[in-house]
């Protein structure tokens, strides 16, 4: 029997009989707090940034879009951890013009999944190799665009999950 095996009933009783999971939260990356659209960090196109997405504490970003008519790319690439990110796209108006998740890949639970948001013409998601993503949305206005990255954990995870990445994003 695995050392693991061995551990597990002695972990569940530890989280079950106390509320300690924050205990055993991953650690937040440098770019914290950037929570919400209010305190987004500013990318600069063509800039990488790194990062970590844990689980229950969304990471947002922010790029400006000079005019109209560019299109948006967001490129992410897998740094580590369990990657199994949802992420949002916010236009300046504040509505969403893209929502896309790894639902059906990440749960071993089928339960109600998020309903997406309406989707703007030629917004896409787009697996790449080495388990990485690309994003792109056309801008229909200036102003700043948010990118969400959310770590959804998988449905019967003990503890906290987090995604390490790696983040550019360009105007096309």
């Amino acid at each position: 029997m695995s050392a693991l095996r061995k551990l597990a009933p002695v972990l569940l009783a530890l989280t079950t009989a106390c509320s300690c999971s924050h205990l055993l939260a991953r650690p937040e990356d440098a770019l914290e707090p950037n929570d919400d659209l209010a305190h987004a960090t500013p990318l600069t196109a063509g800039q990488a940034v790194q990062g970590r997405a844990n689980q229950g504490n969304a990471d947002v970003f922010s790029l400006q879009v000079p005019e109209a008519g560019k299109r948006l790319l967001f490129r992410l690439e897998n740094r580590g951890l369990e990657n199994c990110p949802a992420f949002t796209v916010t236009g300046p108006d504040r509505r969403q013009v893209l929502y896309r998740d790894d639902w059906f890949r990440c749960h071993a639970v089928r339960g109600s999944r998020p309903q997406p948001a309406e989707r703007v013409e030629g917004a896409a998601l787009s697996p790449t190799a080495g388990s990485g993503y690309e994003l792109r949305v056309p801008a229909a206005a200036a102003g700043p665009y948010f990118l969400t990255i959310s770590e959804q954990g998988e449905a019967d995870n003990l503890f906290p999950l987090g995604w390490d990445y790696q983040l550019t994003a360009e105007l096309e």
